[in-house]
């Protein structure tokens, strides 16, 4: 692997945003409204960003949630804004995007996950359209009518994710506000995806998602792609606790996390964030 080289020039000079260096394969990156910001993944303190995506040719006004796919480009939710964008990996600046579509005529889309085959897994909270829409490879413009991933133990969706088998995993509140995370098998069937897991009960030390307002993200997940642990960001409806939970691969039940980021030593409040790393860096 290749270590993190990041040459800035300069971020503004009179008003004419200049390009950065492109990350390296290791690195992370924010969706943060309208911006996606990359960082080298060994940063460390007040770092400079090594690439950022912003201007008004992106189109970014509501960037919620961005995923590397395994051919290297972003695809960007905006969650007000009811399009999915998708550029380069080594999109730098006031760039456009390659193409763009819209799923569904909806909007609230808190996230987005891409599979092996690169079909585009959108997730919207709005409840008359809640849910995951999946949109094939290659689509661009409006999508009038994405087949649709419901899932009948949640009422109120929260994030999803793909896990090495290219299954779709979808977060969630039941009924009762339990909070819950079922792994679907969309490596077999995408119309028709059974039931594979679900990881719910108190010895997951989840909190429950009471209170929580339907377009209010109090859990989110994200699958590492060198081990295929589930992280979790979780916190309570008014954010007084919040936690990252950490579940060994293929999780399911009423099991414990293998380790549990919280606490005051974390340096404040923790805050959902949108992260992608690349599944496969070189």
């Amino acid at each position: 692997m290749k270590p993190a080289l990041c040459v800035v020039v300069a971020s503004m000079v009179f008003g004419v945003q200049l390009a950065h260096a492109v990350c390296s394969h290791d690195a992370v990156f924010l969706a943060l409204g309208d911006q996606i910001r990359g960082y080298s993944a060994r940063a460390n303190g007040a770092t400079e960003p090594c690439q950022v995506l912003q201007g008004p040719l992106t189109t970014l006004m509501s960037a919620g949630a961005t995923v590397i796919d395994r051919k290297d480009a972003f695809h960007v939710a905006q969650f007000g804004n009811d399009t999915v964008d998708i550029f380069p990996r080594k999109a730098e600046g006031n760039q456009a995007p390659g193409r763009s579509f819209m799923p569904g005529m909806t909007n609230d889309l808190p996230g987005i996950a891409v599979d092996a085959r690169l079909n585009d897994f959108v997730l919207s909270v709005r409840p008359s359209t809640a849910g995951v829409m999946v949109v094939p490879v290659n689509s661009s413009g409006p999508i009038p009518n994405p087949v649709r991933i419901t899932d009948p133990n949640i009422t109120q969706y929260q994030s999803i994710a793909i896990d090495g088998d290219d299954n779709l995993l979808i977060a969630g509140y039941d009924i009762q506000g339990t909070a819950i995370i079922d792994t679907f098998g969309t490596s077999r069937s995408v119309t028709a995806p059974p039931l594979l897991r679900s990881l719910t009960g108190p010895k997951t030390g989840l909190f429950p998602g009471r209170d929580v307002f339907f377009s209010q993200i109090a859990t989110s997940i994200a699958v590492d792609p060198r081990t295929d642990e589930l992280f979790v960001y979780n916190t309570t409806a008014d954010a007084t606790q919040t936690q990252v939970s950490v579940f060994a691969a293929k999780a399911n039940g009423n099991v414990r996390p293998i380790r549990t980021i919280s606490g005051p030593a974390t340096g404040g409040r923790l805050r959902p964030v949108a992260i992608s790393r690349p599944a496969h860096p070189t």
